[in-house]
């Protein structure tokens, strides 16, 4: 009699509470996996991201020594490949007053030396997505609106600089992704050739800063970048800055 008791109580099923607890206990432990898997994916992703923004910042940064010393290298010389350029380029930069100043500056050249805090988009503000900006939350996007400029850093070449729209880029948009200079590959798609033609540059942006003078000794450049990254509050922002002497100085 009792083994027959013993036997009917190993054979009973789990209780409605039991298989709760189970289920409870297991669908923490995949939630808990899931969230370390997103938060892995996006850590690897941002990565992927601000490594791909920087590649971007370098290859302007690199640009702009190339054509710096190019027109150097030939300031004697008969032949200027790199003067048109350098002297567009020039054009661009903004005094250091309209910017340093507490007051006085306006949307076209404000504070920009610091990424504001509690950014909240690249945009510049609603009704204009497409300026070179990112914004602080205010109507107003913070960064110099009609100055900034990328370059095209696939047409260095001597038959094209000659022409310094084929290698400035004013079109600055926001980026949906990462920081990058956009190239049409319409027509070359499959082919190995480099696109060299550029539409605009997406979340990043170079302005120039010379000091108030009429024959300024050195330009300072300021090279920008601001994007969306998954998983982020805020904007992902990365910047540096490089002092090029001025060669007819």
């Amino acid at each position: 009699m009792l083994r027959k008791k013993l036997t009917k109580n190993f054979l009973r099923g789990d209780s409605l509470v039991e298989v709760m607890f189970s289920v409870g206990i297991f669908g923490i432990i995949a939630v808990s996996a899931i969230s370390l898997m997103n938060r892995g994916v996006n850590s690897a992703q941002t990565s992927l991201e601000t490594a791909m923004a920087r590649n971007e910042i370098d290859a302007q940064a690199e640009a702009l020594r190339f054509i710096h010393d190019s027109y150097a290298a030939e300031i004697n010389n008969e032949t200027k490949e790199f003067a048109a350029l350098w002297e567009k380029i020039k054009s661009r930069a903004v005094e250091a007053k309209d910017i340093l100043s507490s007051a006085g500056y306006t949307a076209a050249y404000p504070k920009f030396l610091n990424y504001p805090s509690k950014i909240t988009s690249c945009e510049y503000d609603s009704t204009n997505p497409d300026g070179s900006a990112y914004s602080d939350g205010s109507s107003k996007g913070i960064a110099i609106i009609d100055k900034s400029f990328a370059l095209n850093t696939h047409k260095l070449d001597t038959t094209s600089v000659a022409n310094p729209d084929n290698v400035i880029i004013t079109t600055l948009r926001h980026s949906d992704t990462y920081s990058q200079i956009r190239y049409s590959d319409a027509g070359n798609l499959g082919s190995t050739t480099l696109s060299t033609n550029a539409t605009s540059a997406d979340g990043i942006w170079v302005t120039a800063v010379k000091p108030t003078s009429a024959n300024p000794q050195y330009y300072d450049f300021y090279i920008r970048t601001c994007w969306n990254s998954p998983g982020q509050g805020n904007p992902t922002t990365i910047s540096t800055i490089i002092r090029l002497y001025n060669p007819d100085y």
